[in-house]
């Protein structure tokens, strides 16, 4: 398969196989893609937004390792810190915020961003 409909299919594939995000094969694999998309942000709908950074938000267990999915809405954060990541409702997470260069972001996945 050509890198390029990889590229394509790759948002598809991480939003359909609900990855340990804390492995570091998938850091390498996004990073891959952003080399092959000419180091431009891997996108499967509009631009991020604009500014010289991202505010960024991830919700998880406290005890957990960071992953490297995070979202630019702090309620989809907030909704993964209270066990949607997990399929479970009983979690008492926490949210962690961070600003990043716009620059660092490697992919931007915007379909399907909605949680139920």
């Amino acid at each position: 398969m050509p890198e390029s409909e990889l590229i394509e299919m790759l948002p598809d594939l991480w939003r359909g196989s609900d990855p340990d995000d804390t492995d570091p094969q998938y850091l390498r694999l996004w990073k891959t893609a952003w080399l092959a998309n000419g180091r431009r942000t891997v996108r499967d709908g509009p631009h991020l937004p604009k500014g010289r950074t991202v505010r960024c938000y991830r919700g998880q267990d406290a005890d957990a390792p960071l992953g490297i999915a995070w979202s630019l809405d702090r309620r989809v954060a907030e909704k993964f810190a209270r066990g949607a990541g997990t399929r479970q409702s009983n979690r008492s997470g926490m949210v962690f915020e961070t600003e990043v260069p716009r620059t660092a972001v490697l992919a931007y996945l915007t379909a399907g961003a909605r949680l139920r």
